[in-house]
């Protein structure tokens, strides 16, 4: 399963078996100069998750991997700040990762 494979199913399954509120944020993709300057200004962070996870009082992060995926130093730095300040933020590789998080909190 792809990355993006793997976060369209990861969303479908939220938004179909939970009353949590997910959404990505869209921070990949190439961008001229001023179009990244005017981004950044606008809050643009590198290495942002790509998940956002709205649940009982909480937020979490998820970024999201192929099972040999790497995070970037970016990414590593943003987990970094979401623990400093007390959010959670999970590596999502597999689907039996959603099955773990479902099960810590009751779903199943």
């Amino acid at each position: 399963m792809t990355e993006s494979e793997l976060q369209q199913w990861i969303v479908h399954k939220i938004n179909t078996c939970t009353d949590w509120l997910i959404f990505s944020v869209p921070n990949e993709g190439r961008r001229g100069p001023a179009q990244a300057k005017k981004m950044i200004a606008q809050g643009l962070l590198s290495g942002v998750s790509d998940l956002v996870v709205l649940m009982n009082g909480k937020t979490e992060f998820w970024e999201i991997k192929a099972p040999k995926g790497r995070q970037s130093e970016s990414q590593k730095e943003f987990q970094y700040q979401a623990h400093y300040r007390g959010h959670k933020y999970r590596l999502m590789r597999h689907p039996k990762d959603l099955r773990k998080v479902f099960v810590e909190h009751g779903i199943i």
